[in-house]
């Protein structure tokens, strides 16, 4: 079976045209967020400190794929820790925004809550982000409505997949400066200038 990367969850509420546009042909520059958000040698060991710190513990699996065969999603977590009977995922971000932006975000942990469960066959007892920029833990409560958006998601980008970029809605111009497809989106393209 054919899995949609998880990341396009995350990418389809950052904007829906961009994650078509990755979908179907998934060329992208590397972006100095994606090259300083992961987890070499040194950030690795800040990021087990933290965890020291709020004693958690358990059997570390760094870059752990996870399937979710019911929504045909697949993707690698940047930390999982198995507690034995409940999980623990720790996804690295540069930096994190307000908090009225990071619906996207949670929707991608929510996916990555999805599948490992169905991978794992046990609960995710909590989500935290690691802000490497600022070497902090943060939780992310991921809550029913987070995992309806990665459902819907799920659902939207095979729609994509199989019956093509259908999608015209824009994504907020502001967006549009570091998008890599700015100069081949048919959403900026038909926007008056």
């Amino acid at each position: 079976m054919e899995y949609i990367p998880i990341i396009l969850v995350k990418e389809y509420y950052w904007c829906p045209v961009q994650a078509c546009l990755k979908l179907t042909t998934w060329s992208e520059r590397e972006t100095y967020s994606m090259k300083a958000g992961r987890l070499d040698g040194n950030t690795r060991a800040k990021l087990l400190q933290q965890l020291a710190r709020r004693r958690i513990t358990g059997e570390e699996h760094w870059e752990q794929e996870v399937i979710s065969k019911r929504l045909g999603l697949r993707g690698r977590i940047d930390l999982l820790i198995d507690h034995g009977d409940t999980l623990t995922i720790i996804e690295a971000k540069l930096t994190l925004p307000g908090r009225s932006k990071q619906a996207h975000i949670k929707a991608q942990l929510a996916a990555y809550m999805i599948a490992a469960e169905e991978t794992y066959r046990k609960p995710v007892l909590r989500t935290l982000l690691y802000l490497i920029e600022r070497d902090k833990l943060v939780e992310a409560r991921i809550t029913p409505h987070h995992r309806t958006m990665a459902e819907n998601a799920a659902k939207n980008l095979w729609r994509m997949l199989t019956h093509g970029c259908t999608t015209q809605q824009p994504a907020r111009r502001i967006r549009c400066r570091t998008c890599a497809y700015r100069e081949i989106c048919p959403a900026r393209l038909l926007q008056p200038h």
